[in-house]
């Protein structure tokens, strides 16, 4: 199940777009397993304040997991994560996106 912002339930969320949510998932999820069940690892990778991250983040930390989509796409998966809408995913938002 996607779980999505109400920004996002506007756009149709596109096969491209959830196939990169599902592969970023899994990913996170066996990162989460190396570090003992812990998403903070993972979560890190895309803030740099360790604290919440942008979408300028996200694009730059997805093309590092080898992730690629266009900087629309990644807005649609930004606002996925971004459940109030304030621009920045904190760490509790990461989670309910990766499911914990």
């Amino acid at each position: 199940m996607a779980v999505l912002a109400p920004q996002a339930q506007k756009r149709k969320v596109n096969n491209q777009v959830q196939k990169a949510s599902d592969r970023l998932r899994t990913m996170v999820k066996q990162r989460e397993r190396s570090k003992n069940g812990s998403l903070r690892d993972p979560f890190q990778h895309f803030s740099e304040k360790k604290t919440s991250f942008n979408s300028s983040q996200l694009f730059e930390g997805l093309k590092l997991l080898n992730i690629e989509l266009s900087a629309d796409k990644v807005n649609i998966l930004f606002e996925m994560m971004d459940r109030n809408g304030d621009g920045k995913v904190t760490y509790n938002e990461f989670k309910v996106f990766m499911g914990a």
